[in-house]
């Protein structure tokens, strides 16, 4: 490690600054416009969550022309959460940001911007970081105190390398996602043209002989509007059993034991969310069991956005073969004899119409609840069998592929999180040409 010297962040930096909260200037916020990033825009792998993002207009960014980011500008959570890092894309401005993130703009003489980006991002900095917080209403750590953190710096070529290696595991896991948000979005488009809107009843959709001859010539009338003939429009309960699952306590949460799916394994407007599993030893019920396949759905939110509540998942191989659901999710699984399979329900209740009805139910005043029969008094439009399982021919793979590059991303992240610390030490160095 000759070459490895440490180096305060204020001596790499351009600047050190922090933004402010629009409301405080005169400013506002906008239900669309400019991007303003909050300490939960920022995920704790690094990234920038689009749909966590609140927005500014034009005057209220003049207003703010301080905290003004730039490409390249790494981000550090400085309140509440401490030590959050994330570094600003091109397509994410024009962007502002609050006073709970510090702005650091590297100097790029001095050092790689995206090499100050992953140093900060390891485990040593980030305790460094927390070592020094002042405890008052939340947590606060001082950009004095930010620009105090040392960072060991290698010579520039060194660095580059380290750049080059880590960012393309981080461009491979992005990837990844994309191509997971991809393969979503065409399963719940096929379902919404086939369930929903009836496009090859109506003729408004090209799809191959073998899918027409799936369906009925026309649409008949039924207590939910017209349906394709034949289809028998029926509430959900008659084809679905949906259960509460298990009340715990905290004492009974460890670092290892049974997968327990809860509420934070819900993402926000749907979807499997791996970074909540939480672990159970306590005693439970064979009716808390839940199996790979299963659909689980929210049934508590705090607050009345419906942002989670209504929402479903299912419930992937990869955390394991058994597990448990808490009670804040109802499992819903097809009754025996229903036409119905898991992925089509979840595809139903993922949609946008059917989740409005879904969480038109909820109520409460502190907390929203869903009760159960916010779930199973829908109507529904169930389809041949023959139709259903065309359809879960068709999207199975999908969700399959879905699982196959989540599992290859983890795989990368811990190849990344284990190799980053010796990387920016000097412990482990790159061979030429990596």
């Amino acid at each position: 490690m000759s070459d490895t010297v440490l180096v305060d962040v204020i001596q790499l930096a351009q600047r050190v600054t922090k933004g402010t909260t629009p409301t405080t200037v005169g400013g506002r916020f906008t239900s669309s416009g400019i991007n303003f990033v909050k300490v939960e825009s920022i995920e704790a792998d690094g990234r920038l969550v689009e749909e966590k993002l609140a927005h500014i207009d034009e005057a209220s960014n003049g207003l703010l022309s301080r905290s003004s980011l730039q490409e390249g500008d790494i981000l550090f959570t400085i309140a509440g959460t401490i030590g959050r890092v994330a570094i600003v894309p091109r397509d994410l401005l024009p962007a502002n940001t609050n006073q709970a993130v510090a702005i650091i703009r590297p100097d790029p003489r001095s050092v790689n911007p995206r090499f100050l980006y992953f140093a900060l991002r390891d485990n040593a900095r980030i305790r460094q970081a927390n070592s020094r917080v002042v405890q008052s209403v939340q947590a606060n750590f001082s950009l004095t105190e930010l620009g105090r953190i040392k960072i060991p710096l290698p010579e520039r070529d060194r660095q580059d390398a380290i750049v080059d290696f880590l960012g393309a595991l981080d461009d491979k896991i992005e990837l990844n996602r994309r191509m997971n948000r991809t393969l979503e979005e065409i399963a719940r488009s096929i379902f919404r043209s086939w369930f929903v809107d009836f496009d090859p009843v109506r003729g408004t959709a090209t799809v191959p002989d073998d899918i027409r001859r799936l369906f009925p010539a026309r649409l008949v009338e039924s207590p939910i509007g017209p349906i394709p003939e034949g289809w028998a429009a029926t509430p959900l309960g008659e084809q679905v059993e949906v259960m509460r699952g298990l009340s715990y306590t905290g004492a009974s949460l460890a670092d290892e034991g049974m997968p327990l799916h809860n509420l934070n394994s819900v993402l926000e407007g749907g979807g499997y969310k791996f970074d909540g599993i939480k672990y159970y030893t306590g005693e439970f019920r064979e009716r808390d069991r839940v199996r790979p396949g299963d659909v689980i759905v929210a049934n508590t939110e705090q607050g009345f956005e419906h942002l989670l509540i209504g929402y479903p998942a299912i419930v992937p191989r990869l955390v394991g073969e058994e597990g448990l659901y808490s009670h804040h999710l109802y499992r819903v699984r097809p009754l025996k004899g229903s036409l119905l399979t898991r992925r089509w329900l979840y595809l139903l209740l993922v949609g946008s119409r059917m989740h409005a009805s879904v969480a038109g139910y909820s109520n409460g005043t502190t907390v929203n609840m869903l009760p159960k029969e916010g779930l199973t008094k829908q109507r529904v439009a169930v389809p041949r069998v023959e139709t259903v399982a065309r359809f879960d021919d068709i999207v199975g793979p999908m969700f399959d592929q879905q699982e196959a590059l989540v599992a290859e991303s983890q795989t990368l992240a811990d190849l990344r999180d284990t190799l980053l610390p010796k990387l920016i030490s000097g412990e482990v160095r790159l061979s030429a040409g990596v």
